[in-house]
C-alpha cells in the first residue's frame, strides 16, 4: 500500500468532522420517500470515533470544505493530493447543491462522481447486441429474436434457492481469495438475506454481514455468482474488511473509514466489484462471456436510462420499456431500476456502475494477470477515485 505523512491523517480527521456533520444536517433536512435510501443518509458506512462538526445550514459545511480544499491544494505528493481534491471537491459539489444552487442531471454526475456524464453512444450499444449475437450463435441459440435467444440462455442457469445458491458462491469466492493471500478474510462470514420491495438488486449489509437480495427478482446462476462477488469477495466486504484493518493498525487516514455516497471515491468502489470476477478468473468460458456482455449491456442500459429520463424527459412507461428491450429484462427488473435511477439524489449514482467497471478494467487491460492480485491490493488499500488510479503504473 501506499504510504502516507502525518499531513494526510492531520487533514483527513478535520474532512471526516465535516463528512460526519454534512451527513447530520442532511438527515434532519431529507424528506426521502424511498425508505432503503434515507436510512443510508449520505454516509451508509462511518467506522470511525470521530465526532462530526454542528452545522446550522449548508454555509457552513461549503466553508470548511473550501478550507480544506486550500490546505491539500499546498500538498506535493500527488497521489493523495489527487485523491482529496477530486473527493472535497465532490463533497462541496453536494452542499452547494443541497444548498439550493441549481445543477441539471449532467452536470450532477460529473461534479459528484467525476466521471464521464455522457450517455453510451448508440452505435457501442448496438456493437455490444452483435457481439452478443455471436457469443449466442456460438452457443447454438440461433433461432427467434435477440431478447428471446436472451431467455432461453437464462432458462438453462435459472436457480430457484437464491439463498443457497449465493451463499455458495460467496463461500467459493472467499475460499479462492485466500489462495491469494488476502488472509484478512479467513474470520469473515457473509450470507444471503432475501427481502422484498427494494429499489436494488442485492446490497452489502457490512456491520450486519447480510447481503440483502431483491427476492422480487428471478436469477441464474451466474447472476448470484456475479452479486457474491461484487457485494462481498473481493467486492464491498472484502474492500471495508481491509479498510477497517489497516485503520485499527492506523496505516491509512481516517477517511477510509467512511463510505460517502454519490462521491468521486464511489466509481472506484463499485469498479473492484464489477471486475472481481476477473480477479478470480471466472471470465473465461463461452457461458462465462455471454453472462459477462450481458451484465456490461445491462449497466450501460441503466446509465442511458438514466440520462433520458433526466436529460430528455422521457416518460416512466417509456424508460421502463427502454430497460426491458435493451436491458433484456422483465418487469420487475425494468421498474426496480427505475425507481433507483429516478430518485432525485441516487440517480447520478446509477453511473458508478459502469464507469468505475471502465476505470478499473482499463487499468486490468494494461497488466499481465499475475499483477492482478497485487493490483487489487492497490484499489482495496488506498482510497482511489478515477482521476488516481492510474497512480497504481
Amino acid at each position: 500500500m501506499k504510504a502516507y505523512s502525518k499531513e494526510d491523517f492531520t487533514l483527513a480527521e478535520e474532512y471526516v468532522a465535516v463528512a460526519i456533520g454534512m451527513d447530520q444536517l442532511f438527515r434532519r433536512s431529507s424528506d426521502d420517500g424511498e425508505e432503503s435510501f434515507r436510512k443510508e443518509g449520505l454516509l451508509p458506512i462511518q467506522l470511525t470515533d470521530v465526532e462530526g462538526k454542528n452545522f446550522d445550514n449548508w454555509k457552513e459545511v461549503i466553508d470548511h470544505l473550501e478550507k480544506l480544499e486550500r490546505e491539500y491544494s499546498f500538498m506535493h505528493r500527488s497521489f493523495r493530493k489527487t485523491y482529496m481534491l477530486q473527493q472535497i471537491n465532490s463533497v462541496k459539489k453536494i452542499a452547494q447543491w443541497q444548498n439550493g444552487k441549481a445543477m441539471g442531471f449532467p452536470e450532477k454526475v460529473h461534479q459528484f462522481l467525476k466521471v464521464n456524464e455522457n450517455p453510451i453512444s448508440e452505435e457501442e450499444m448496438e456493437a455490444d447486441r452483435h457481439q452478443l449475437d455471436a457469443l449466442l450463435t456460438e452457443k447454438g441459440i440461433q433461432e427467434n429474436s435477440l431478447s428471446e435467444r436472451v431467455q432461453e440462455w437464462e432458462s438453462l442457469f435459472q436457480v430457484k434457492n437464491i439463498k443457497e445458491v449465493g451463499d455458495h458462491y460467496l463461500q467459493k469466492a472467499k475460499n479462492q481469495l485466500l489462495e491469494f493471500g488476502f488472509h484478512e478474510l479467513e474470520h469473515v462470514s457473509v450470507e444471503f438475506e432475501v427481502v422484498h420491495d427494494v429499489p436494488f438488486n442485492a446490497y452489502c449489509d457490512y456491520l450486519g454481514k447480510k447481503i440483502y437480495i431483491n427476492g422480487d427478482l428471478s436469477y441464474t446462476s451466474f447472476q448470484l455468482q456475479h452479486l457474491a462477488v461484487h457485494e462481498s469477495f473481493p467486492g464491498h466486504t472484502t474492500h471495508m474488511t481491509i479498510r477497517e484493518k489497516l485503520l485499527k493498525e492506523e496505516r491509512i487516514p481516517l477517511d477510509a473509514g467512511l463510505v460517502f455516497t454519490n462521491t468521486a471515491s464511489s466509481p472506484i468502489f463499485e469498479g473492484i466489484g464489477d471486475n472481481g470476477i476477473r480477479l478470480l478468473g471466472w471470465h473465461k468460458t463461452l457461458d462465462e462471456r455471454i453472462f459477462l456482455l450481458l451484465q456490461q449491456i445491462r449497466s450501460k442500459t441503466a446509465l442511458n436510462a438514466a440520462y433520458y429520463y433526466h436529460v430528455q424527459n422521457m416518460e416512466k412507461d417509456k424508460v421502463i420499456d427502454y430497460l426491458m428491450y435493451y436491458g433484456f429484462g422483465n418487469k420487475n427488473w425494468a421498474s426496480s431500476r427505475f425507481r433507483f435511477i429516478s430518485h432525485y439524489f441516487r440517480g447520478p449514482f446509477i453511473y458508478s456502475y459502469w464507469r468505475g467497471q471502465e476505470a478499473v478494467s482499463d487499468m486490468m487491460d494494461q497488466l499481465e494477470p499475475e499483477k492482478y492480485v497485487e493490483f487489487y491490493r492497490f484499489l482495496l488499500e488506498n482510497m482511489l477515485c478515477v482521476q488516481s488510479v492510474r497512480y497504481f503504473v
